[in-house]
């Protein structure tokens, strides 16, 4: 899919060229297009007009025509709406345009708006890049930079609709950008509604639901019996429901499921061969390609940003070179279902904020029954249940002692110790122990998990920065939606797999990327998604008799922090030899920090550790200037 459009507000004239696509030229603005995108798809396109004469009409999929429509401009109803990915309207009696853009962001809409002048479009950063309008506006945001190079910052932060370009923007998911000559305008484009009724304190009943909505978004996405259906199977609950319900939707279809493999430890290959017998499909096990330079600049160069998970980006491009031998059109992933679904893992903290100790102490021992810990505790699996909850209580105390602490509130966080050792109990020795390995690891440079491996300079320049940036868009009631999934890194792999799927010739899909979806999850009490610690049990209880029973009641997580390892050893040797002394990138980046963090990471090869996402983000950050500097996204076709 692609899409880009032009409208000027003075004398300026510009050509889009795309054999490909086809172009509709108005009175003072052109969108270039292809046919086959005006179809009423979740990434698809409805384009509008609204003549000088008062006319509303409608640009049709099938014959490129005008019809009128009896559609008030811009009514668009919610059902409508969360069919779409985009929705433009150019209105010819004010020389504006509106654009909406998807609810969950999955179709990227990148824009240049110069006042008086014109405002530019495209679903693809550097087809943008490359317009002969946009050539004197490639400043760098340095503030993104900043974000972009601090630990866990994009899945944290909100994502505001800045790229790496300061004068480049995105419009902001579910919103409606107005542009006219003098000023530009958001709002959001939809309405959303919590379900408000005592029948979802009810598990049976809330899973019924939730089976019913996913069902229905499941086969919005694959009813189409013309496209054969693959679907990615990491072996955790949210693909594996994705694969089983297809196969459950579709008794005699055919359905493709591919696994990627690693050399990782934490693989997950006994739970996606189980799910692929469930369901009889065609199992693929992928090797994810090693070639990683040639990976970063070919994604790089289609992103138009460094990359923003790379271990992910190469082991998607694998599985969908694989899903497009074996034929698929499409590709189903579980893709944003931790943060669609929830756990309920909160009440915790919620139960915790209203002092309800008694409470507390018993769901505490609920979810130390299934929590695994053996990333904080080496002998986790070997401890009795007693030194399990003992050390899980301990360990969650410490976390939110800390996090109080760092917020400068010592006089919250001193009531907090007392009231613990009140009520549950405090162990004065892992507490002191785990205070002395937070102050140890802090000034040990040699064992050390850093933050971010920027440089003071840069630092310093970027806090100066923030004060003008607005890293809260999303306001009022909006902000409840917002919260959780419009984040940068969220919508960010949102775009990634867009591009991915572009360029690949296979269609992602993300079922669970689905408004109804959503506001039903947001619905369900916390206390019947926590399910006595084992977690989103309104959703495991929706896929009873659909998902392996191995699967449904799996307590724990796929997990790649291992792979994420080698991927980032093996980019930076890959990629060291370009890294110079001159390089740019040391602009940014402290130099000794990352050797110590190679350093390392070579040494302890089974520990996770922060650096492999920062090391990986430095290459990233390192390919991306390097292009930039060589001018390829001026001239990349």
């Amino acid at each position: 899919m692609f899409i880009e459009g032009f409208i000027s507000f003075d004398d300026i004239k510009v050509e889009l060229k795309n054999k490909n696509h086809h172009l509709i030229n108005f009175e003072r603005s052109s969108v270039n297009f292809s046919v086959d995108d005006l179809k009423n798809t979740k990434r698809g396109i409805k384009l509008f007009v609204r003549k000088t004469n008062g006319r509303f009409l409608e640009i049709l999929s099938d014959s490129l025509q005008q019809r009128d429509t009896s559609k008030d401009f811009l009514c668009l109803d919610n059902d409508e709406l969360q069919n779409i990915g985009i929705a433009i309207w150019v209105d010819e009696s004010t020389n504006s345009i509106h654009i909406y853009r998807e609810i969950f962001g999955q179709v990227p809409l990148y824009y240049l708006f110069i006042p008086h002048k014109f405002f530019i479009f495209s679903t693809s950063l550097p087809a943008l890049l490359r317009n002969e309008l946009a050539q004197s506006y490639h400043s760098f945001d340095y503030y993104r930079i900043y974000r972009y190079s601090i630990y866990a910052a994009d899945s944290r932060d909100y994502y505001s609709g800045d790229t790496f370009y300061e004068n480049i923007k995105s419009v902001l998911p579910g919103h409606i950008l107005k542009a006219e000559a003098h000023s530009l305008s958001s709002q959001p484009g939809f309405t959303y509604k919590l379900a408000k009724t005592d029948n979802l304190n009810s598990l049976s009943y809330a899973g019924n639901q939730f089976r019913e909505v996913f069902l229905k978004s499941i086969q919005s996405l694959a009813n189409d019996e013309s496209k054969i259906i693959s679907s990615q199977l990491s072996g955790g609950l949210d693909s594996s429901s994705v694969s089983c319900t297809l196969r459950y939707l579709y008794p005699n279809r055919k359905i493709i499921t591919l696994f990627g493999l690693t050399d990782s430890s934490l693989e997950e290959r006994n739970y996606s061969s189980s799910t692929a017998e469930w369901i009889k499909s065609i199992h693929c096990e992928v090797e994810p390609r090693t070639d990683q330079r040639e990976l970063l600049y070919s994604h790089t160069l289609l992103y138009g940003h460094p990359q923003r998970y790379l271990s992910g980006s190469f082991f998607q491009t694998s599985i969908m070179e694989q899903a497009k031998s074996a034929g698929a059109n499409i590709m189903l992933t579980g893709h944003l279902g931790d943060q669609i679904v929830h756990n309920g893992f909160d009440l915790l903290s919620q139960v915790l904020a209203k002092k309800n100790w008694t409470l507390l102490n018993q769901l505490l021992d609920q979810r130390a029954f299934f929590a695994s810990q053996t990333a904080n505790f080496k002998h986790w699996d070997l401890l009795t249940a007693e030194n399990k909850k003992n050390l899980f209580k301990q360990h969650f105390f410490f976390k939110k002692f800390l996090s109080v602490l760092k917020k400068g509130n010592v006089g919250e966080s001193l009531i907090l110790l007392h009231n613990w050792h009140l009520n549950i109990g405090l162990s004065t020795n892992y507490f002191i122990q785990s205070l002395w390995n937070v102050v140890y690891n802090k000034f040990n440079s040699s064992n050390q998990d850093y933050l971010s491996m920027l440089n003071k300079d840069f630092v310093e320049h970027a806090a100066e920065m923030s004060i003008t940036k607005n890293t809260h868009p999303y306001s009022g009631e909006y902000e409840n939606w917002a919260a959780g999934i419009y984040t940068t890194q969220g919508i960010g792999i949102n775009e990634e797999f867009f591009s991915l799927g572009n360029e690949y010739k296979i269609t992602p899909l993300f079922p669970f990327c689905d408004k109804d979806l959503y506001e039903l999850s947001l619905s369900i009490p916390l206390s019947v998604k926590f399910n006595n610690g084992l977690g989103r049990g309104h959703f495991r209880e929706s896929m009873k008799g659909i998902l392996p029973e191995i699967v449904r009641t799996r307590p724990n997580k796929t997990q790649f922090g291992l792979y994420g390892r080698e991927v980032a050893l093996r980019s930076f040797d890959q990629l060291r030899d370009t890294l110079s002394v001159n390089h740019q990138v040391w602009q940014y980046i402290d130099k000794k920090k990352l050797q110590r963090a190679i350093a390392n990471m070579s040494l302890e090869k089974d520990k996770n550790t922060t650096n492999a996402s920062l090391v990986n983000r430095m290459v990233a950050l390192a390919v991306w200037l390097d292009i930039n500097q060589s001018g390829s996204y001026y001239s990349h076709e």
